[in-house]
C-alpha cells in the first residue's frame, strides 16, 4: 500500500477560474499528487470586503468547475463551521479521519505566489506547516517571500515554477458586473451559472 499524498487548495473561489484549475493541475501532475482537495472557505479572515456571494453559489461552481477531473474532489469542512475560516480546524478534522489508517496520508497545502506575503499572519500557522508542507506556486525569475524566518524557510522547500495565469477574482467579478467577454478567464458552466443566477452584477 502506497502513501496517499493530498493537497490541499483553500481559498473563497470567489469565483474559481482557470487560474486556480491550472495551479491545481500542476501541483498535482510535479508533485506526484494523488488527489486534490478544494476548500472553499466560507469566509477568509483576509477577504471579509469581498462580494457576499451565498457559500453554496461558490460551492456549486466549485463543483461544476472540477468536474470531471477525478483526481479533485471537495472539502466542505469550512463552510459547515461559522466563519471565519480557519485551515488549522480543517487540517485537524482530516487527522482524526485518519487516526484509523495503517498509512497516513501526507498533506501539502497548495499555495499562490501571493499568498505567501499574508502566511505569518494565519491562524496557528506554525501548526499548519507541522501538519501539511506548502507548495507554492512561482512563476521564472519571481521571488517567494514572507518576513518570518521559519516561514520562508518552509516555503522556500515547495517551491514550484509554474505556468501562473495571471487572473485576479477581483477584476474577474469587475469583468463580469460590467457584461464583458470573460470566456477565457473561467469555464463556460461556471459563467453561465453566473449569469444564471446574476451573481456579481452591480
Amino acid at each position: 500500500m502506497t502513501e496517499e499524498r493530498i493537497g490541499i487548495y483553500g481559498g473563497s473561489f470567489n469565483p474559481i477560474h482557470f487560474g486556480h484549475l491550472n495551479l491545481a493541475i500542476e501541483m498535482l501532475e510535479k508533485h506526484n499528487l494523488t488527489k486534490v482537495y478544494f476548500c472553499p472557505a466560507a469566509l477568509s479572515p483576509f477577504k471579509q470586503n469581498e462580494p457576499a456571494i451565498e457559500p453554496h453559489h461558490r460551492l456549486t461552481m466549485v463543483k461544476m468547475a472540477i468536474e470531471g477531473i477525478p483526481q479533485f474532489s471537495i472539502l466542505e469542512n469550512e463552510l459547515l463551521r461559522p466563519p471565519p475560516s480557519y485551515m488549522i480546524d480543517t487540517l485537524e478534522e482530516l487527522l482524526v479521519l485518519d487516526k484509523n489508517k495503517k498509512i497516513k496520508p501526507r498533506y501539502f497545502l497548495i499555495l499562490g505566489g501571493d499568498a505567501i506575503l499574508d502566511l505569518h499572519r494565519w491562524h496557528r500557522i506554525d501548526e499548519i506547516l507541522a501538519l501539511a508542507s506548502p507548495l507554492t506556486g512561482m512563476r521564472p525569475n519571481t521571488i517567494a517571500f514572507n518576513k518570518d524566518h521559519l516561514i520562508q524557510e518552509a516555503v522556500k522547500k515547495g517551491v514550484t515554477l509554474t505556468r501562473v495565469l495571471e487572473i485576479s477574482s477581483t477584476e474577474l467579478r469587475v469583468r463580469i458586473g460590467e457584461k464583458k467577454y470573460c470566456s477565457h478567464l473561467l469555464p463556460t458552466k461556471v459563467l453561465d451559472y453566473i449569469y444564471s443566477n446574476r451573481l456579481y452584477w452591480f
